[in-house]
């Protein structure tokens, strides 16, 4: 069974013909097509179980001295028979074409010596004994010319040569063991370069550990170990669109020596270097919809992600150490919820649900917000503790930390509107700045700690740094200025425009103080305005502080009340001096000249004279003192009409008197003057008009009025 299936599988050769058998089947000289069990050219296989040579054989002796092409020898022999100068042993199968190197010879066997084969196959599985082959077995080998000098190959290798002098060997002898492919191109021994080693993992190579596949080592430490020339243009690892990408600037991937990476570039000069336009070649990453997709990590968290909820439109963008929330999203809400928000910075936004439209850039910026929206916060901590708070904008180290529901409050400035938990409407600007409001509203307060101490006022204005510091829960107050209304507590609806103006005021409400250092001194007065520098600040001796005044008016520089009695006191003038509850006071003693233009009234709104009194009282209307007040013998005009010279009371409309023992003088005319008359006129009895007058010592009386 076993020879059919041999010449069976013969007989599909084209070139082999059965010409001629005899036995014991000797080949004879130009014969061909021949089968011997026993012998070879005169060579005995009687081991063998066939012997078969096809196409034309000649044999001349019985040692392999002929010249045959094409052959096939199959045997089990234990002798190694010579076939033209090839030393065969059991188990092989030859094929050749010429005697000196058997080019493009396949060789399959069982081998005690070495091979010169040229572009031929080998493949041994026996020890040898000599040779080309030294003591190595368990070889396989391709070559395109010779194998020549291939010592220290270690066992179970493969050898690729495709040139005359360009042995490509497996490894060196001294440090490679077992279990090597090692491709090189250039000629030597096994001390050469190589361009690419495979070896096993676990080989131990001058004291290393070494193994895995190395390209430019032979060495290699890792499952994949690169080593590239340390000059230029030899780059680790090329990826490329052309044939010569480092001439051509064609690389689409590439690992310089230096270690920079370049994608779309040859030439990187940073450690990622990325060539190409956005709609083409230019980093891409899909959106956010999951914790797996399109997410750069860091470690094992996110970095850089845009997160889009599935049922929302998205367009989120989160940038930084565990920024954003990869569970938020809303299907009871609307398209926007979760969506539209910006966040920058380690945990930025990190608990968000369905808020929109948020901005966060900073450490933990916006950190607890749920559903707020609309809300901008930049800086470490800003809106820190926001839940459900809208429309709010912070800026700056921890502004609006304790926020959580407060809206519409904008706070710019470490620790601005710290505490603010519901308040809205605030503003503040500046370092502390309404640092202690919680539910205040409608504050606004521009300077370092400015509100400061706020907690429920509503209301309230302070510009300049201290400016409404202490205020509580006063409100409706405006304070521009440093330390303008600085201790107010809950006095209300008070307006202090300058350094230091109301700066001591506590409770007191409706004051007005413009100029630095106005009403500084008040505490619980109301009801003041004070216009200039210390005006209201003093009483009249100028030292004594002016604290508990209401109702009245102090304008000009340094005007002073009387004392904390005033009430309803006017005192106009710089320097100028009070005199006490419900007085005016215009100018100060300095003044010369007081100048009224147009009718001036006096107890009447529609003066219709330069000078216009009207009295409803009991005291005089009008009064000229020579002495100091009261004056017993002034020029009076009293409530009722009457006209007193001498007297302050006037019994009649005109009465001129020197007192009850003295003499009254009147004179009338030039005196010594005898041409001069004095004339009356008046009326007798029955209303006619009459005049008298004295010529002299002659009394002369007409009957019509003098003219």
């Amino acid at each position: 069974m076993k020879i059919k299936i041999i010449i069976l599988a013969l007989l599909l050769i084209p070139q082999i013909s059965f010409a001629a058998f005899a036995a014991p089947w000797i080949a004879t000289s130009s014969s061909q097509g021949w089968v011997s069990p026993n012998k070879i050219n005169g060579v005995d296989q009687t081991a063998r179980a066939i012997s078969f040579i096809g196409s034309f054989f000649t044999a001349t002796s019985t040692t392999a001295t002929s010249t045959f092409a094409g052959n096939i020898v199959i045997g089990n022999g234990y002798t190694a028979p010579y076939l033209n100068g090839l030393l065969s042993t059991p188990t092989q199968v030859q094929l050749t074409n010429n005697v000196a190197d058997l080019t493009s010879n396949l060789v399959l066997g069982n081998t005690d010596q070495g091979i010169y084969s040229t572009g031929g196959i080998t493949m041994v599985n026996a020890r040898s004994t000599g040779g080309l082959f030294g003591t190595y077995y368990g070889y396989l080998g391709f070559s395109g010319n010779n194998f020549a000098a291939l010592t220290g190959l270690p066992p179970n290798s493969m050898v690729l040569n495709t040139t005359d002098g360009s042995i490509v060997q497996g490894a060196t002898s001294a440090n490679n063991a077992s279990s090597t492919i090692a491709w090189a191109v250039g000629s030597g021994y096994v001390t050469a370069n190589y361009d690419m080693v495979l070896r096993n993992i676990t080989t131990q190579v001058s004291g290393a550990s070494t193994g895995g596949l190395g390209l430019g080592t032979t060495t290699p430490s890792a499952r994949l170990a690169i080593v590239a020339s340390t000059t230029a243009p030899y780059p680790y690892f090329i990826i490329a669109s052309t044939t010569n990408a480092v001439a051509t600037q064609g690389a689409v991937f590439q690992v310089n020596n230096n270690g920079n990476v370049g994608i779309g570039t040859a030439n990187p000069n940073y450690k990622l270097e990325i060539n190409g336009s956005a709609s083409t070649t230019a980093l891409y990453l899909p959106n956010t919809t999951g914790a797996n997709v399109g997410i750069i990590y860091k470690g094992t968290t996110p970095f850089i992600h845009d997160f889009k909820p599935v049922s929302n439109s998205g367009f989120n963008t989160f940038v930084g150490f565990d920024a954003g929330n990869l569970t938020m999203g809303s299907t009871t809400g609307g398209a926007t919820f979760s969506s539209y928000n910006t966040a920058v910075g380690y945990q930025a936004l990190k608990a968000n649900t369905e808020g929109s439209y948020n901005t966060a850039e900073g450490f933990r910026s916006l950190y607890l917000n749920t559903t707020g929206s609309q809300n901008s916060a930049q800086g470490t901590y800003s809106l820190f503790s926001n839940t459900t708070g809208s429309s709010n904008s912070a800026q700056g180290y921890a502004p609006l930390y304790s926020n959580t529901t407060g809206g519409s409050n904008s706070a710019q400035g470490a620790f601005s509107l710290f505490n603010n938990t519901t308040g809205g409407s605030n503003s503040a600007q500046g370092a502390y700045s309404l640092f202690s409001n919680t539910t205040g509203s409608n504050n606004s307060a521009q300077g370092f700690q400015s509100l400061y101490s706020n907690t429920t006022g509503i209301n309230n204005s302070a510009q300049g740094t201290y400016s409404l510091k202490l205020n509580t829960t006063g409100g409706n107050s405006s304070a521009q200025g440093f330390a303008s209304l600085n201790s107010n507590t809950t006095g209300s609806s008070n307006s202090a425009q300058g350094a230091y103006s109301l700066h001591l005021n506590t409770t007191g409400n409706f004051n007005s103080a413009q100029g630095a250092l106005s009403l500084f001194s008040n505490t619980t007065g109301s009801n003041n305005v004070a216009v200039g520098y210390q005006a209201g600040r003093f009483q009249a001796d100028g030292a004594t502080a002016l604290t508990t005044t209401s109702n009245s008016i102090y304008i000009g520089e340094g005007a002073r009340g009387f004392n904390n009695s005033d009430n309803n006191t006017i005192v106009i003038g710089n320097d100028a001096i009070g005199l006490g509850a419900n007085t005016a006071v215009l100018g100060n003693s300095s003044i010369t000249t007081t100048v009224l233009q147009g009718n001036v009234g006096i107890g009447t709104t529609t003066p219709y004279a330069k000078l216009s009194v009207t009295n409803t009282g009991t005291n005089p209307s009008f009064i000229v003192e020579d002495s100091t007040s009261p004056d017993s013998t002034p020029f009076i005009v009293d409530a009722s009409g009457n006209v007193g010279i001498g007297t302050t009371t006037p019994e009649s409309k005109f009465t001129v008197t020197s007192g009850a023992s003295a003499t009254t003088t009147i004179q009338h005319g030039t005196y010594g003057d005898a041409t001069s008359k004095v004339c009356y006129n008046t009326k007798n009895s029955a209303g006619a008009i009459i005049s008298y007058y004295f010529v002299g010592t002659t009394q002369v009386i007409e009957n019509n009025a003098c003219k």
